[in-house]
């Protein structure tokens, strides 16, 4: 990276924290009457922790919740005291560190020049800006899933165990965190075997003079980076273990990180079912159960009859639950930058279709996270953690616009 771009990186770092910390200053009272319902929970989690010494709510320890998200804001609060402007300064932090993973990201696809775009996108998208004002878990779960994907870029072209046993430990605290990454952690498997090597190199421009290009895996570096897969399944095992075994020794029942999957599930599935946050008292079967291990599984179990009893239904849930996912606040002003960088984003997507090999490996992410949606309850809340990879995408069509632009106005 020449000084220039490297300036350029930090004064969009900078960007990112700055715009921030003056947004969560300016609108500190309206972010203070917003912790209600997830971030009230996730706030009074970290307050339990420090003041009880337990993980839990109602004055026991439970196992409904992923732990990693109320375990740092306990750390924060441990170290500063309850302060929620520190804590918001400090998931600022962790915005400018996902714009810096985007940059190295976009940078092993499309270039130096596409990654700056896309780390300044990602800076100032507005719909990010808002949430690091605010306790939810995908602050952190973020930049956690940033730095697996990189990591897995860099593993699949040059296999090394160190690389993969990196992954590993960021998938694990990812699903610690947010447990929708499990499925792409398996499904990424997919990329060593159908997409090979075919991922550009640091400061490369795609265009179509060298389209074609597609670097032929041989069968043992293939073999190499398959390798390096299973030990990157191994070590998110690893680090999602402990918590597993803590589970274990208190629900008495296999529960690997949460038991709010059936709750999940079942607000997505029942007759009913608005598409949308729906836990009604009446014809609730989960209502009245207090084990939270048997309410895991009676949901598990009533969403999978109420599929196979109405598949006409689930699909047209199905539907409504991605119009709610991918919708914006058309109102507002997140919602008419968000239908910007929503139209940029596919655009870039459609037209990467002819490299599809390097970008595969956004394609298994983007799939095995979408996926998971067409079953639990949705909301546009849900969908931010794919927004550095709209940003990616748009900065593609952005940049191949401009090139085809400035190839015209060279002619």
């Amino acid at each position: 990276m020449g000084p220039i771009n490297r300036w350029m990186v930090g004064g969009i770092l900078a960007l990112a924290l700055i715009v921030r910390v003056f947004y969560q200053a300016a609108a500190s009272d309206r972010m203070d009457r917003l912790v209600i319902a997830d971030m009230r929970t996730y706030d009074k989690l970290a307050v339990n922790l420090i003041q009880n010494g337990y993980y839990g709510l109602f004055d026991k320890p439970w196992s409904y919740r992923p732990p990693l998200y109320p375990f740092f804001l306990s750390i924060v609060y441990r170290v500063f005291g309850h302060s929620r402007s520190i804590a918001r300064v400090i998931q600022a932090g962790l915005a400018a560190l996902s714009a810096l993973l985007v940059f190295y990201i976009a940078r092993e696809i499309i270039g130096e020049t596409g990654a700056l775009m896309a780390a300044f996108l990602t800076a100032a998208d507005f719909s990010l800006i808002h949430l690091s004002g605010l306790f939810l878990s995908e602050n952190l779960y973020i930049p956690l899933s940033l730095l697996l994907i990189l990591l897995l870029l860099n593993g699949f072209q040059n296999p090394k165990i160190i690389t993969f046993v990196a992954a590993g430990i960021a998938g694990g605290l990812a699903a610690l965190c947010r447990p929708t990454v499990i499925p792409f952690l398996f499904l990424s498997i997919l990329v060593p075997i159908l997409g090979g090597d075919c991922f550009a190199p640091a400061g490369y421009a795609m265009t179509d003079e060298n389209s074609g290009l597609a670097i032929t895996v041989g069968k043992r570096k293939r073999g190499r980076a398959i390798g390096g897969w299973a030990v990157m399944i191994l070590a998110a095992g690893l680090t999602i273990a402990p918590w597993t075994i803590r589970n274990w020794r208190l629900q008495h029942a296999f529960v690997p990180v949460s038991t709010n999957a059936g709750t999940m599930l079942w607000m997505g599935l029942h007759p009913g079912a608005t598409g949308g946050y729906h836990y009604p008292k009446e014809n609730n079967p989960l209502y009245d159960m207090e084990d939270e291990v048997e309410r895991n599984r009676a949901g598990i179990r009533e969403s999978a009859r109420f599929v196979f009893r109405y598949p006409g239904e689930f699909f047209r849930l199905a539907a409504v639950k991605m119009g709610i996912f991918w919708r914006g606040y058309l109102f507002t002003w997140s919602g008419r930058q968000w239908a910007i960088y929503g139209l940029l984003g596919l655009g870039g997507l459609l037209l990467s279709i002819r490299y599809w090999r390097r970008w595969l490996l956004l394609y298994v992410y983007l799939a095995a996270f979408v996926g998971p949606h067409l079953f639990v309850h949705s909301a546009a809340r849900y969908r931010l953690p794919l927004h550095p990879l709209i940003a990616i995408w748009g900065a593609f069509l952005i940049l191949r616009i401009w090139e085809k632009f400035n190839v015209r106005t060279r002619k």
